[in-house]
């Protein structure tokens, strides 16, 4: 009895150890921002203001990482206001930002 108990142990440890197609995501979190970008500018969290513009042969989604947890985003365009969330995001989440 003992024996088995032993044997089956062995096992469960062996198939535990097992590591074969595990990949690790990026534990950043990230805002994608996209859509009309042009001559807008994000705060996140009441801090310093920054510019959304890329250059214009510049097809990829604008990035910008942040910390895990609780943020409010304003997006402002001509001193309007043309974006105001309050979003929640989990490491390794990317959330979307659409800009009309």
């Amino acid at each position: 009895m003992k024996r088995l108990f032993l044997i089956i142990l062995s096992c469960v440890a062996l198939i535990a150890c097992r590591n074969e197609g595990i990949v690790q995501s990026d534990a950043g979190s990230y805002l994608s921002f996209t859509g009309n970008t042009k001559n807008a500018f994000v705060s996140i969290d009441n801090g310093k203001k920054f510019s959304l513009e890329k250059p214009a042969d510049d097809n990829s989604k604008m990035l910008h990482q942040v910390t895990t947890g609780k943020h409010d985003i304003v997006v402002t365009k001509g001193g309007a206001v043309i974006v105001h969330r309050k979003i929640l995001i989990g490491s390794g989440m990317t959330k979307e930002i659409y800009i009309k």
